[in-house]
């Protein structure tokens, strides 16, 4: 299977030759990855013994998935190509690049339509990480992992029950700047949860079950 071939296995049809020509014009070696549970991709600029740039991203994330990620290590490249190692990693020369590209992307409409709305938000103060939008994030997740029903701390009414995958039962309180304050039901004790946490709610007889008890 050439390039090309792999391109199209991976990225949306539409950034295949995009993508391809980002390749040529800067001598990009991509590596297609496992499943990596740290990382979903990374960027290492040329050295002494390699004179190319090197980009790898997660084989098994969905084309739309790969393609933002690919974006965000683009964007690496961008600000080592203009500025070596003068900038930090994720500052602002790497979110000006970072935005830039989204929505070069997006012009050239290399992505869904529902995708589109969500990046064009997030391309005006992107993040290091994709939780910190989280309606793009909730996308990402569904997109992701289509055959389970992610179910987050955000979503639950205040006063609402859940369990973790520990085990443990909870009671969603208040948010406390962007954390949820939870009581754990048996200790008492005070926890703060990311919106993002998935988590399984109770029915409402379990709830009231529970508020009884």
């Amino acid at each position: 299977m050439n390039h090309l071939q792999k391109l199209y296995k991976h990225l949306p049809t539409e950034a295949v030759e995009v993508v391809f020509k980002f390749i040529n014009d800067f001598n990009i070696t991509l590596r297609i990855t496992s499943s990596r549970k740290t990382k979903l991709g990374d960027y290492m600029p040329p050295h002494k013994n390699s004179k190319s740039h090197k980009i790898s991203v997660n084989g098994n994330l969905p084309p739309d998935f790969f393609l933002v990620v690919f974006i965000h290590e683009l964007a690496h490249l961008m600000v080592w190509h203009n500025f070596k190692r003068a900038a930090s990693p994720h500052g602002k020369e790497w979110k000006a690049f970072y935005g830039e590209l989204i929505r070069d992307f997006l012009n050239n409409k290399c992505f869904n339509e529902e995708m589109n709305e969500l990046l064009y938000k997030f391309s005006f103060k992107p993040k290091a990480t994709f939780a910190s939008d989280h309606n793009l994030w909730k996308y990402l997740k569904k997109i992701s992992q289509p055959e389970s029903n992610n179910i987050y701390i955000g979503d639950l009414p205040e006063g609402a029950m859940f369990t973790i995958p520990s085990g443990r039962l909870f009671q969603k309180e208040a948010k406390i700047r962007t954390r949820y304050r939870c009581k754990c039901v048996k200790t008492k004790r005070w926890f703060l949860f990311h919106p993002l946490a998935e988590i399984y709610p109770l029915s409402v007889m379990e709830n009231q079950l529970c508020l009884v008890s």
